[in-house]
């Protein structure tokens, strides 16, 4: 009898024990092992992670993300900081060799590749990249292809992006943090890069403090980077298809009636009158998303829920939010004068969760996971570090396809 009580207790707590681990890990938005392609949750990423009063100018709608965990990024680095001191390099992949075609009708006579860079992290700590950030220089601006973390080595890795200036193919060899471009400057789109010894070419450039420029094009500094919008991102992190990044590029620049010699993204956010509207922008934005637990952002442009960016610290949510507040601007400016439309909490809480769709896990076993799920409608990409996994994202990331 008593063998008996001991057995029923016995499976009791185990299914109590499996009970709560199994909701333990629903709770942190993590996906279970062997769960297969299921929908997802409504129930936040973040245990924490609650909406604070939305701010909203003309069509731009952002509810601030508030978080109370404290996670310790203070290994990682960012691709500002690393361009900026020199110790993160971008270069280009091959060099003079057989001819192949690049886009409709042109050609490129090296080795190089459109959706692929080679990045060296020397930095002594571990490189985060966002999809969507923008790469100025080269042979063609591109943009980083999804979220990722490179570790700190020697050893340069392939990095996918995608080109968000069709019209320019070898001119540029080198890679710096911004180039301004300005419409006087269109008309001449041959330009020589020197490095800072002053010789012409080179495969990379970085920027060690101050400015540096040769021929026609001119460096700026970090505060110029931005991330591209999320019509474009979503076509480079979701979509994952070249041609489509490009007509979005284009439908950018005919909704805010720009033009540059190469189809240039960059150009867009560089011309003056598109500028200046992105400035109101900012201005009535940049000190309305304060407070020391705000992690992140929940966006609406037009009435309709369009991205979330949602970090793991407040620092982390800081150092990204000018680049961020830069691309949701364009975005609403490049809406026209849309009806705005009141989103509720609920939809914008809802908006934190996995997309309701298939998972599709990857990235590197030794650094970082990956973790995609898409649907019809919308996709959404959790950036985790490979030796914690458990904790919430480094980067939540959720776009509306459009």
């Amino acid at each position: 009898m008593k063998a008996l009580m001991r057995l029923a207790i016995g499976v009791l707590l185990t299914e109590l024990t499996f009970g709560f681990s199994a909701h333990t890990v629903a709770d942190n938005g993590l996906p279970r092992e062997g769960s297969g392609n299921r929908a997802a949750s409504t129930i936040p990423l973040g245990a924490s992670w609650r909406l604070g009063a939305p701010v909203s100018f003309e069509n731009l709608t952002v509810f601030p993300v508030i978080g109370d965990e404290s996670l310790d990024t203070g290994s990682f680095i960012t691709l500002d900081e690393g361009l900026r001191s020199g110790k993160v390099t971008l270069t280009e992949i091959g060099a003079k060799g057989r001819v192949r075609r690049i886009g409709a009708g042109r050609q490129a006579s090296d080795n190089a590749e459109v959706n692929k860079l080679m990045l060296t992290n020397r930095s002594g700590k571990t490189l985060i990249l966002i999809a969507g950030e923008m790469v100025v220089g080269g042979k063609q601006d591109r943009i980083v292809g999804h979220d990722c973390l490179v570790a700190s080595n020697n050893i340069p890795v392939k990095l996918d992006v995608f080109c968000v200036e069709p019209g320019r193919w070898n001119e540029d060899a080198a890679f710096g943090q911004s180039r301004r471009v300005e419409q006087a400057d269109t008309r001449n789109v041959r330009r020589t890069t020197r490095d800072r010894t002053g010789r012409s070419g080179g495969s990379s450039w970085s920027l060690g403090g101050g400015n540096a420029s040769g021929g026609n094009g001119a460096f700026a500094p970090a505060e110029a980077l931005t991330i591209a919008p999320s019509n474009v991102r979503e076509k480079a992190q979701a979509s994952k298809d070249q041609s489509r990044v490009w007509a979005e590029v284009a439908r950018t620049e005919r909704e805010n009636k720009t033009s540059s010699a190469t189809g240039n993204l960059n150009a867009v956010f560089e011309d003056k009158q598109v500028r200046a509207r992105l400035e109101d922008y900012q201005h009535a934005f940049a000190k309305a998303i304060t407070g020391r637990n705000v992690v992140g952002v929940v966006v609406a442009v037009g009435g309709k829920l369009r991205s979330a960016d949602v970090f793991a610290t407040h620092s982390l949510f800081g150092v990204y939010w000018p680049k961020l507040l830069k691309s949701y601007s364009l975005e609403a400016a490049s809406a026209g004068k849309a009806m705005s439309e009141s989103i509720s909490v609920a939809a914008a809480e809802a908006f934190l969760s996995h997309t309701e769709g298939t998972k599709s896990p990857g990235g590197n076993a030794r650094t970082y996971r990956l973790i995609e799920h898409q649907s019809d409608k919308d996709a959404s990409f959790e950036l985790l570090s490979a030796s914690k996994p458990s904790l919430s994202p480094i980067h939540f990331n959720r776009v509306t396809k459009q």
